[in-house]
């Protein structure tokens, strides 16, 4: 009887042990205290649903804001002079073009350039104004030749594959010499991404420049002389050409600058 009622207590006190529990520990989430896991739970499922607001713009939006212009180096020219002409910050400019630190731009290179449609729009009425009102340029004791024979396919003030056209592009055969146009020093001679191989005159006793780009190769170094009549290379196919259909047309873009200002080139010569 004895040994009964002790096996009776063991199992009481066992019985007991398993209807006590102990409170569980605090926990918490999201710098809050919660009494049970349950309670994190209840909490998530009654967030309010975080949404975009009404007010960010997508991708397509940001595109469709901005304009793509290309601007040339012009002498002495700094990139902080530029992104202050252009309202734009250095560092746009420097990842647009892959430029490093210090971040130096060479003498007639080409710059791509991110700029609002507005402004965009404002400068361009202000460069046809500037660079259309002489109609018959000032060329001096200057006289060019042609820098190719062949036939125009693009004409200053056209709207090329870089923008509006400030020279003129020429169609010839393959393997055509170019020539300069008068007496010079080559002042830039690089491929560039828009215009291909370029090179670029400086006419000896004036401030006119000119401009031969899309060469198939270029035959003249930096800072040589120039005599007018002289192959400096031969015209090509690169950078982005104006297209005749769906075919590629070898070709010249040539340009003319006074001043720093694009001129027409038949006002130089004819074809």
């Amino acid at each position: 009887m004895r040994s009964y009622s002790f096996l009776v207590l063991i199992l009481l006190i066992t019985c007991s042990s398993c209807v006590y529990r102990k409170d569980p520990a605090p926990v918490e989430y999201n710098h809050k205290t919660y009494q049970s896991t349950d309670e994190i739970s209840q909490e998530i499922l009654t967030d309010p649903v975080i949404k975009p607001s009404s007010g960010s713009k997508d991708l397509s939006e940001v595109k469709s804001a901005t304009k793509i212009i290309y601007h040339e180096v012009q002498p002495e020219e700094t990139i902080e002079d530029i992104a202050l002409s252009y309202d734009v910050s250095i560092m746009d400019i420097a990842k647009s073009n892959d430029l490093r630190p210090p971040y130096d731009v060479k003498e007639y290179q080409i710059l791509k350039i991110f700029v609002s449609k507005d402004y965009q729009k404002t400068r361009s009425l202000t460069l046809t104004k500037a660079e259309d009102e002489p109609k018959i340029a000032s060329t001096g004791k200057v006289k060019f030749i042609k820098p190719v024979n062949g036939k125009i396919i693009s004409r200053f003030g056209e709207e090329a594959p870089y923008g509006r056209n400030k020279g003129i592009n020429i169609a010839t055969t393959k393997g055509a010499r170019v020539k300069a146009v008068a007496n010079g020093k080559v002042v830039y001679t690089s491929f560039d991404p828009i215009f291909g191989n370029l090179v670029i005159i400086k006419l000896t006793g004036s401030n006119i420049v000119t401009s031969y780009a899309h060469l198939a190769k270029s035959d003249v170094s930096k800072n040589t002389q120039v005599r007018q009549g002289e192959t400096i290379g031969i015209a090509g196919t690169t950078g982005k050409i104006v297209m005749m259909g769906n075919t590629k047309t070898t070709q010249i873009h040539f340009a003319v600058r006074e001043n720093t200002k694009a001129k027409n080139p038949l006002n130089y010569l004819s074809y």
